[in-house]
């Protein structure tokens, strides 16, 4: 929950107390956070309402985009996987959605 908490902080998200974790999601209403930047990364807020849900911090994001597999995505987008993660990147570089594989 640390990495939450880091990312509220630093990204305006939303100061909701409950974040999920893997096996156990809590649904975050779409719209719930607006687009922030992390890290000197972009995040849509689509992404950081997933990633408050799923329970996925920033720190692990960050290691899939350096470390993941790259392929290309839908209209541009690149998507990075890793054994845990799919992250999927805009063209313009900003983070649209993060999901457990």
């Amino acid at each position: 929950m640390g990495g939450a908490a880091v990312a509220a902080e630093e990204a305006g998200a939303s100061t909701q107390t409950i974040v999920g974790r893997r096996g156990f999601e809590v649904y975050v209403r779409p719209g719930t956070n607006a687009p922030a930047r992390i890290g000197g990364r972009e995040f849509t807020g689509h992404a950081l309402d997933q990633m408050q849900g799923r329970g996925i911090t920033p720190s692990m994001v960050k290691e899939a985009l350096a470390n993941g597999t790259r392929s290309a995505g839908r209209d541009g987008a690149r998507i990075y996987r890793t054994d845990d993660l799919k992250v999927v990147v805009n063209p313009s570089g900003s983070v649209k959605t993060v999901m457990w594989q």
